[in-house]
């Protein structure tokens, strides 16, 4: 589990850099599998959603070993 918001350095709280992002999974409803993972970047608000099977941890780092990868790769 990532450190508290609380905890941030400055530099992120105060959005001067790019590629500081926040995290959230959203559901549908209850009894839905499915999520949506949602990344925002704190300095430009840029939004990449994806949807992935569940919310589980392992679901999520999956998908965030393949943006990772594509970003990597678009340098």
């Amino acid at each position: 589990m990532g450190r508290s918001i609380e905890k941030r350095a400055e530099e992120i709280n105060n959005r001067q850099e790019l590629g500081h992002f926040e995290a959230d999974t959203l559901v549908e409803k209850r009894g839905i599998k499915e999520a949506i993972l949602v990344l925002t970047d704190r300095k430009t608000r840029l939004e990449m959603v994806r949807k992935i099977p569940d919310k589980m941890a392992e679901s999520v780092i999956k998908e965030l070993s393949k943006i990772i990868a594509e970003l990597t790769y678009q340098k």
